[in-house]
């Protein structure tokens, strides 16, 4: 790894990672509560905090800093919160476009791999919107369908990245990120409230989205690292 991760960003790395593992493992489970929004937050603010003390790239920060408040927004109960905190997503998957851009997406001819993983993504992704969830959604059609596209350009973005180590754990950061908001769009829509299968889903939203989003910066900062060693930033 290139970035040295020493004082103080080690200990802003152990917050986050602290502060998702006991969401994990013990507030994910609660009713909401104070507590149990700090936690939720904590754990990509942190992140958002890595990148801050690293000086890292702004769009990484700003997506990680909008993560977080759809984090706390989504943490507590109501109709206007959940709609803010979608919102606030949108955001974040959106600041991911510019940020895989100014990294080199689509710059270079796309591998036959890249081609065909794009693809299995949308056939994926609009089968479960529109095979599974479409007739769920009520009044929230319009608002997932924004949302669905805005995270297909994010996913696109990504896989159009040209191919080095430390992209790669953006693009497989990626891929887990986008993956915990289609089981979060299933448990929350298609699922019945006391189906078996929370026992399952919830877990698996928590620790794709937290660990997609710690490789995303994982990867970014280390690229971003070895480009600035390379004399290739400014």
């Amino acid at each position: 790894m290139l970035i040295n991760f020493a004082e103080p960003m080690v200990w802003l790395w152990m917050l986050s990672a602290s502060a998702a593992a006991l969401y994990g493992l013990i507030f994910n489970k609660q009713a909401p509560n104070p507590v149990r929004s700090f936690m939720k937050t904590a754990a990509v603010a942190g992140l958002a905090l890595v990148v801050w003390q690293a000086q890292g790239p702004s769009f990484l920060l700003f997506a990680l800093a909008a993560s977080a408040v759809g984090d706390l927004l989504l943490a507590g109960p109501g109709e206007k919160r959940f709609m803010a905190g979608v919102v606030a997503f949108a955001i974040a998957h959106g600041f991911y476009i510019p940020l895989f851009l100014e990294f080199g997406a689509f710059k270079h001819g796309l591998a036959a791999w890249q081609v065909v993983a794009a693809l299995a993504l949308l056939v994926t992704s609009a089968g479960l919107l529109f095979g599974v969830l479409w007739r769920h959604l009520g009044p929230m059609k319009g608002p997932l369908s924004v949302y669905f596209v805005i995270i297909l350009g994010m996913c696109f973005s990504a896989l159009a990245l040209p191919t080095s180590p430390y992209l790669t754990y953006a693009v497989i950061g990626v891929v887990a990120f986008a993956t915990s908001d289609m089981i979060l769009g299933f448990e929350m829509f298609a699922l019945k409230p006391d189906s078996p299968w929370h026992r399952v889903t919830s877990p698996a939203v928590w620790t794709l989205y937290y660990g997609g989003q710690a490789l995303i910066t994982l990867g970014i900062l280390n690229e971003w690292g070895a480009r600035l060693v390379a004399g290739q930033v400014a």
